[in-house]
């Protein structure tokens, strides 16, 4: 009760529409849905309901490389240079694998390509043209000697993936992730294509609703271009709640604490270890919000 009140005064106070899910052991406690997957068609939200999940996305970047990394496929000391070899910056040469998962490789948001919310979040780029574009920032700081969040940095890290696997990324994660947990209303979203019950994007301006500002998902490889519903998120949560589903030597990759300073990181996943231990991350995209966190000693 108090759950539904809470969620029905956020839909009074900021137009709040979705789902908020909480599970123990696998099991639903608790559900709410509320508001409308589409304001213009009047469709209210249901458990069917689809979501942009942003950059919960990099979660599961994070476990192809260490699926790779315990395949014997990458090291977390393989080096940029190792796979782009006419990389001309050597700054950016030393950067490894472990300091793009756990944003310490001095590598900007997605900010620091020039013009990049003006003109180039709208249109479509190739993953050439992309990388280009990345490779031409300026680090903000020498690889490993501090922290800022990146996206780029995982969309790099998506590229290395594929470049291992040589498959396109949404396959390994269908084969690797989506298929073995049957996530089957997850996947990543591509600028135009059609997601059976995908909820539309709105923006609160004051008073007033509008219909969120258009963003070609292009940059967003890896690290903010997957979808999910709220039961795909809380089956994503529970697989890591047994042994028998993933290695542990890939939970202990994903779930150490790899930075020094609030907010800890980990692989994919932020660490808060006050009070509760949780991991979680959260996905923020125009007109989409997520947010998912696991209680490992509460399941």
């Amino acid at each position: 009760e108090l759950l539904e009140k809470y969620a029905n005064v956020q839909h009074q106070r900021i137009g709040f529409s979705g789902i908020v899910l909480v599970t123990k052991n696998g099991k639903e406690l608790y559900r709410v849905s509320i508001g409308k997957a589409s304001n213009e068609l009047g469709v209210p939200i249901n458990d069917a309901s689809v979501f942009k999940i942003a950059s919960i996305t990099k979660q599961f970047t994070a476990m192809l490389v260490a699926t790779a990394i315990g395949e014997g496929k990458l090291h977390l000391s393989d080096s940029l240079a190792d796979f782009f070899p006419t990389l001309k910056n050597s700054e950016w040469g030393k950067i490894n694998l472990h300091q793009l998962l756990t944003h310490t490789s001095g590598i900007p948001h997605n900010e620091g390509i020039k013009n990049y919310w003006t003109l180039k979040s709208l249109l479509p780029t190739s993953k050439e043209k992309a990388l280009e574009e990345i490779f031409s920032m300026n680090l903000l700081f020498e690889p490993g000697a501090g922290f800022k969040y990146s996206s780029p940095g995982y969309f790099i890290l998506s590229c290395i993936i594929e470049s291992v696997y040589k498959q396109p990324l949404e396959l390994i994660l269908e084969e690797k992730i989506l298929n073995r947990l049957e996530l089957s209303h997850t996947g990543v979203f591509k600028t135009g294509k059609i997601v059976p019950f995908m909820t539309s994007g709105y923006h609160l301006i004051g008073d007033s609703m509008i219909i969120s500002p258009f963003r070609d998902f292009s940059l967003m490889k890896g690290g903010g271009d997957m979808y999910s519903t709220a039961d795909d998120l809380a089956k994503w949560n529970s697989s890591f709640s047994t042994d028998s589903t993933w290695a542990k030597s890939i939970q202990k990759l994903l779930f150490s604490k790899h930075t020094i300073r609030r907010p800890f990181y980990g692989y994919g996943w932020y660490i808060r270890d006050s009070k509760r231990t949780a991991y979680y991350h959260g996905g923020g995209n125009f007109g989409s919000t997520a947010l998912s966190a696991w209680y490992p000693e509460e399941r």
